[in-house]
């Protein structure tokens, strides 16, 4: 506190400080869109059964891109502007969400997992863990983009 230089950390992601935008966003395509009918199953284990007749859309990303197996049927992604439950288990390429009220979800859509109103805080949240954790997972193979 005596010096003049002052460590960032994961102020840097928009973490834990009021007022700062994240530097960082998690993003992955959808490679489907499929109907759903009641009582059908997603996901390995079948531990997801539709409730009603619904679509569900599969995203291309899971536990070997960072996305904790904690999240297995857990908090949200953001399409079009709108936010969908993950629904399902997270593999490891893949999760799926319930896109029913999203109908612009379709195959080519970006679907996000941080950013858009979705914090690293909050993915903490829904996977039992702290937005260092959550920011840490992301794997070698999610390609990085950057911009100044």
């Amino acid at each position: 506190m005596a010096l003049d230089a002052v460590r960032c950390g994961i102020a840097l992601y928009g973490c834990d400080w009021a007022g700062l935008r994240p530097a960082l966003s998690l993003r992955a395509v959808i490679t489907q869109v499929k109907n759903v009918p009641h009582g059908a199953s997603v996901g390995y284990g079948r531990t997801w059964m539709a409730p009603r007749d619904v679509r569900v859309a599969t995203i291309a990303i899971g536990y070997e891109d960072g996305v904790l197996r904690s999240r297995s049927g857990r908090g949200e992604v953001a399409i079009a502007g709108r936010r969908a439950p993950l629904v399902g288990r997270v593999s490891m390429d893949q999760v799926t969400a319930d896109v029913t009220e999203v109908p612009e979800a379709r195959p080519g859509e970006v679907a996000t997992l941080i950013g858009e109103g979705i914090s690293a805080e909050e993915v903490a949240g829904w996977s039992g863990t702290i937005s260092y954790e959550v920011l840490t997972a992301i794997g070698q193979r999610v390609e990085r983009r950057y911009r100044e």
